[in-house]
């Protein structure tokens, strides 16, 4: 279900190769450097090498910082430009782009908008195991997970046959020491906590010293009221059993997750949830979406081209009819591409066999006083 990541510069170069702009066409990398002799003011950059007057109007964007500047001049003889608005510091050796109608601003914002668009259409699916299941607990909240779900299909809880289970002796900062420990322990173990003090972390094993090991650093230090397992995550007899018995606080983007019943010979397991996660607008360079490129593309594109419809009167029918062309582009690639979203079954404590598979011979009820 998932597509391969692509990040907000990728995503902003595709877009302007794909509206032809002057400089992503004339430099094969898309993006140059500020050259040794530039100000805060002017751009210096020898490859630039166009007649005089080539770049005014377009606008400077410099990748490093974000900064955007419109371009006054351009002389051919020094290779320099100069900008509307100088930059905060210095920008030499900084990557820069030249866009032309269009900004950096605007064009981050048609990307943004492009993935509000798709997010739903086209979900992450992702797995976390990073819930214990604790003691007598049949609440736990989502929200932190490093992912942001957005519908839970599925759960799964870990089955270890093979786990000892106790009270921490105590801990340090990076170790624990428990009563005893397996002849066999090693690095491949894990040890969660789930209850007492702590309750709810995952460690794996680090180096073993006696019934001491190591492990990164706690968040909240175990001690003698602290309730732990330790397990071998790889061995054969590990099974991940399908949990059915939960529901959550909402069906999109829940924050909390409900056990219907509590298993105490599950205590200490990890729960593996799946789940659908929408992704979020980028703000960042190096930030990264799984809605698929070739949809924002053209969706940017249809976006950009219906903005200079009601900036400008020049050129007003060519923006018109690339406008309706992206538009249908996007809306054809989900008709293509759309994927199919995973049924989500959230069953409640008084959900049970015969309610959910009752039948009903007289739907119509005749006969019926």
């Amino acid at each position: 279900m998932t597509t391969p990541t692509t990040t907000r510069a990728e995503l902003r170069r595709k877009i302007c190769k794909e509206l032809r702009m002057p400089f992503f066409r004339r430099v094969s990398n898309t993006y140059s450097t500020v050259g040794a002799s530039s100000t805060t003011g002017t751009i210096i950059d020898a490859k630039l090498t166009q007649p005089d007057g080539t770049w005014n109007g377009s606008w400077f964007y410099d990748v490093t910082t974000g900064e955007v500047s419109l371009i006054r001049s351009f002389k051919a003889d020094s290779d320099t430009f100069y900008i509307e608005k100088t930059l905060a510091a210095s920008p030499v050796g900084n990557y820069y782009e030249i866009h032309s109608i269009w900004n950096a601003d605007e064009i981050h914002d048609a990307i943004n908008e492009s993935i509000r668009v798709g997010r739903r259409t086209f979900p992450e699916l992702v797995t976390d195991e990073t819930i214990v299941m604790k003691e007598e607990v049949m609440t736990y909240p989502i929200t932190g997970l490093s992912t942001l779900p957005w519908m839970i299909t599925k759960i799964w809880v870990e089955e270890q046959l093979n786990c000892d289970r106790g009270n921490v002796v105590s801990a340090t900062s990076t170790s624990v020491t428990l009563p005893s420990v397996p002849s066999d322990l090693d690095t491949s173990w894990k040890i969660t906590t789930y209850a007492g003090k702590g309750a709810g972390q995952i460690r794996n094993v680090g180096v073993v010293t006696g019934n001491s090991f190591a492990v990164v650093a706690w968040t909240t230090v175990p001690d003698s009221t602290t309730k732990y397992a330790l397990f071998h995550a790889d061995k054969e007899l590990v099974q991940w059993a399908p949990f059915n018995d939960f529901h959550t606080d909402t069906e999109e983007f829940p924050a909390t997750l409900y056990l219907n019943e509590l298993r105490p010979s599950l205590y200490g397991m990890r729960i593996r949830i799946e789940m659908l996660a929408v992704s979020q607008e980028l703000t960042t360079e190096a930030g990264v979406t799984y809605v698929p490129a070739e949809f924002i593309k053209a969706k940017a594109c249809s976006i950009l081209h219906g903005q200079a419809l009601s900036n400008t009167k020049a050129d007003k029918d060519t923006h018109y009819s690339e406008y309706r062309r992206y538009m249908e582009e996007a809306d054809a690639y989900v008709v293509r591409n759309a994927v199919h979203t995973p049924g989500v079954r959230f069953r409640t404590p008084n959900d049970s066999a015969s309610q959910r598979y009752q039948s009903n011979n007289n739907p119509l009820g005749w006969d019926q006083g």
